[in-house]
């Protein structure tokens, strides 16, 4: 009878230990924790289960204690709640839980560089205070939800290099706040939408290597504060507009690879901070706007396989600081200017 006693207990112990090992890591470990949860706990570890957290390149830190504000890689925080999320290049892979945006004080929030598929999804709108959000070079598919607008704080959005589709959605224009706006080389489709003119605060935008089409919007030009244009890589269609000359700040205009037709627009001349300039493989014709080498800051030039046609301004050779300059396959006149040997 005492053998028979002994044997249960021993059973009975086996079997609470086999139960313990095998419970999910975060329920173990919320089990001997001495304090409460930490508010942020469970949206973090959310986003560790459906990332294949047991896979991340460094992880060192994640569900080991309850406070994620002590050694959880990746995590900041500002008064004892999560003020940032940085696990870029981290072999994150799987989705994105919806329940990871119940960060509400979380300003920083980067997961560039990882194999997160899926949606992103339309939840982020909880995270009011995001300034930054970057999601680019992943696997994400679908639209981009239309609730990114309500982020009124939100100054640097990053979601290029994914497999998002379906048109802008106008509530980006409500991004009073954004500075830089990279959807760039996705699959986006439709006219760029003219709602980005409410962004009186953006200095890049970058929206290359997609299938939009259309013209380049004229309302773009409003963007008095824009520094960086970059729109290669799409099926736009159309002129440059003629008020391109009323971005004073630009220092980067990217147009090539897309079906532009007609003159460069004469007010470029007023764009005196330029410095990259390409305009290639497009439709563009006529003559060079006069002036042109006026724009002394030039470093790179590439106007090349258009139907640009006309002498080279005299003194484009003047422009000491440009490295690359790129007129072929064009019908320029044959007469090259003397001044070109200074460059």
């Amino acid at each position: 009878m005492h053998q028979f006693v002994k044997l249960k207990h021993l059973f009975l112990f086996v079997l609470v230990s086999t139960f313990l090992v095998t419970q999910e890591p975060e329920i173990f470990r919320n089990q001997v924790c001495d304090t409460p949860i930490h508010e942020d706990y469970a949206p973090l570890m959310a986003l560790y289960n459906a990332t294949n957290g047991d896979n991340w390149l460094n992880h060192s830190g994640w569900g080991e204690t309850c406070d994620v504000c002590v050694g959880w890689k990746g995590i900041s925080c500002v008064n004892g709640r999560v003020n940032k999320v940085l696990l870029f290049n981290n072999n994150l892979t799987g989705y994105l839980p919806p329940e990871f945006f119940n960060l509400p004080t979380a300003t920083e929030i980067s997961l560039i560089g990882n194999k997160i598929g899926g949606n992103i999804p339309n939840n982020i709108i909880n995270c009011q205070n995001l300034k930054s959000f970057g999601l680019a070079l992943n696997d994400f598919t679908g639209n981009i939800p239309s609730t990114i607008g309500g982020l009124k704080n939100l100054e640097y959005l990053y979601l290029g290099f994914n497999a998002l589709d379906g048109a802008i959605p106008l509530e980006i224009g409500d991004l009073g706040a954004i500075k830089t706006l990279n959807l760039g080389s996705n699959n986006l489709i439709g006219e760029i939408p003219i709602s980005l003119r409410n962004l009186a605060n953006l200095e890049i935008l970058i929206l290359s290597r997609n299938n939009l089409t259309g013209n380049i919007p004229i309302e773009i030009t409003e963007l008095s504060s824009l520094k960086s244009l970059d729109l290669y890589g799409n099926k736009l269609t159309g002129s440059i507009p003629t008020s391109i000359g009323n971005l004073s700040n630009l220092e980067l205009l990217w147009l090539f690879d897309n079906q532009l037709s007609g003159g460069i627009p004469s007010s470029i001349v007023q764009l005196s901070n330029l410095k990259k300039i390409r305009l290639n493989n497009n439709l563009l014709s006529n003559e060079l706007p006069a002036n042109f080498e006026s724009l002394s800051n030039l470093e790179e030039v590439f106007l090349d396989h258009n139907q640009l046609s006309g002498p080279l301004p005299s003194n484009i050779g003047n422009l000491s600081l440009l490295k690359d300059l790129r007129l072929h396959n064009n019908s320029f006149e044959s007469n090259l200017p003397q001044s070109l040997g200074k460059l």
